[in-house]
């Protein structure tokens, strides 16, 4: 499979597939240790390493990328089984590359003993900052941190206080002690005069009006 997967590369193939293993199987959910170091990895680092080489001796692998990986991982504790296996494990696995410039014995990302998640924390760095952690919980103090900063956030409330060109001083007086209430509690005050049809007339009688008292001032 590997010798067709170079002819094709050769041939000017942009994307090669190759699937490792004929009547092997890599799903070792049982007796995965003898199995993994007598039939599957010995045939495998074979056939990998002399493609590398192959793809060398021809020029090919600068231009190549090799990618190697499975759907899933695997976990880093024994599955309890009759024999000793692993079981699959979306949280964390290896990929594998070679060629077209990767930096050789180079590690990006590491698990922790319990193969938690891998999480980006700051896409904008370069590198990106990624962190070993249980993605859930992350999830969750995420959403406890935004809930915390929203309820810290100061929330400005705007009230009106409409007056009219004939307002009385038992209307003000109302009025003026609805502002005060407003002010005290935190909100902002906006006071106006509405003129009416022909009440435009009237319109000197509106700056008296408008003029808050000097104990509004005080609190606003």
């Amino acid at each position: 499979s590997l010798l067709l997967a170079r002819r094709l590369i050769e041939a000017g193939i942009s994307l090669v597939q190759v699937n490792l293993g004929n009547n092997e199987t890599w799903d070792t959910h049982g007796n995965a240790f003898p199995h993994l170091k007598n039939y599957l990895l010995p045939p495998m680092d074979q056939a990998v390493s002399a493609l590398l080489d192959d793809l060398d001796d021809r020029g090919l692998l600068e231009s190549t990328l090799i990618v190697m990986a499975g759907e899933f991982g695997r976990t880093p504790m024994g599955e309890s089984r009759q024999t000793v296996g692993r079981d699959h494990h979306i949280e964390a696995f290896t990929i594998w590359m070679a060629g077209a410039g990767v930096k050789p014995g180079f590690e990006f990302g590491q698990a922790d003993e319990l193969g938690l998640d891998l999480v980006e924390i700051s896409p904008k760095a370069d590198p990106p900052v990624c962190k070993i952690i249980d993605y859930k919980k992350f999830l969750y103090e995420q959403k406890k941190r935004e809930k915390a900063m929203k309820a810290k956030a100061t929330k400005v409330i705007v009230k009106e206080i409409r007056f009219g060109p004939n307002t009385d001083d038992h209307d003000y007086e109302f009025k003026k002690k609805h502002a005060e209430k407003f002010l005290r509690d935190g909100a902002k005050l906006k006071a106006y005069v509405f003129f009416k049809g022909r009440s435009i007339v009237y319109k000197d009688k509106g700056d008296p009006v408008i003029a808050i008292s000097p104990g509004i001032r005080r609190i606003g």
